[in-house]
């Protein structure tokens, strides 16, 4: 059963990934050399990334006196799915839902097929079909969440994840997604509640500090920031865009020996120098023309 996490609400303000060659472990894709932007994306969620398999026979080789029964269906048309051939998946899942009309997770994976091609609608109907038939799982209410940011029916949304966080108090997909539409709502300080609560349930998950870093400097709290990029990088020091964002952070404040410490670090990991010595140039300017 696939379950989606969606990143698409947040944007990193600070990392520039194209400014670093080959990207150390992923953030948001788009670079974003100013400082004070309010995080709006146009939400485009994907499938958690899972291990492509070979792509298994389909249930029509099956001979004819076993008739693929309705598992049959599903389990080849996971594999598809995980190999990318959602078109191909939509088919046998919905194969699998002729034999068995009250199958559940074949309902919730065509939907993932669906969101796989941007076909929206299609999800939100089959995530809605399957919560009918199982409306306790919590998975199926956040997969109905992302296919609902992704139709900007923002409120139905929220309550989705809402609602799957009750049912999973540990579903960290859920608060995430959540935190992502609170970052388009602009309600940055619900978003980093939920953020606070991802690090309860799992201290080690080091990405929600850079987002909460984030937050921190879109609410002009660079102090904050330092402190959760601290974090961060006492987690994944050879993390050269955490490097970046940290020197970033501190030349803002005013601290530029410290700065240029993450500056060498960031270059012994490989940054591209060029773009990263444009950025700190215009952070100094943009800095000191607000000082003046």
């Amino acid at each position: 059963m696939q379950t989606f996490r969606s990143f698409a609400g947040l944007s990193m303000l600070l990392v520039l990934i194209t400014a670093c060659g080959e990207s150390s472990p992923p953030v948001d894709p788009t670079p974003l050399p100013t400082l004070t932007p309010v995080p709006t994306a146009t939400p485009l969620p994907s499938p958690t990334p899972a291990p492509t398999p070979e792509p298994q026979p389909t249930p029509d080789s099956a001979t004819d006196d076993a008739p693929p029964t309705a598992e049959e269906y599903y389990v080849a048309a996971t594999s598809y799915s995980d190999a990318g051939d959602d078109d191909f998946a939509i088919n046998l899942f919905s194969k699998a839902i002729e034999l068995d009309p009250t199958f559940s997770d074949a309902y919730n994976d065509r939907g993932a097929s669906y969101m796989a091609l941007e076909d929206f609608s299609k999800a939100e109907s089959d995530f809605s079909k399957a919560i009918e038939l199982e409306p306790d799982d919590a998975d199926y209410y956040n997969n109905r969440g992302v296919a609902r940011m992704s139709l900007f029916d923002v409120e139905m949304a929220i309550d989705d994840f809402t609602t799957s966080i009750d049912l999973d108090p540990v579903m960290i997909d859920a608060y995430l997604n959540r935190s992502m539409v609170y970052v388009r709502q602009q309600q940055f300080e619900e978003s980093l509640i939920d953020l606070e609560i991802i690090l309860n349930i799992d201290p080690q998950y080091a990405e929600i500090h850079n987002y909460r870093a984030s937050i921190f400097m879109a609410l002009d709290r660079p102090r904050d920031a330092l402190g959760e990029l601290d974090r961060l990088i006492s987690l994944r020091f050879a993390d050269r865009d955490a490097h970046v964002n940290r020197a970033i952070t501190l030349l803002i404040l005013g601290e530029d020996e410290r700065a240029q410490l993450d500056i060498d670090v960031a270059i012994e990991l490989g940054v591209d120098t060029d773009r990263l010595q444009q950025t700190l140039d215009r952070v100094r300017a943009e800095r000191d023309a607000d000082a003046e």
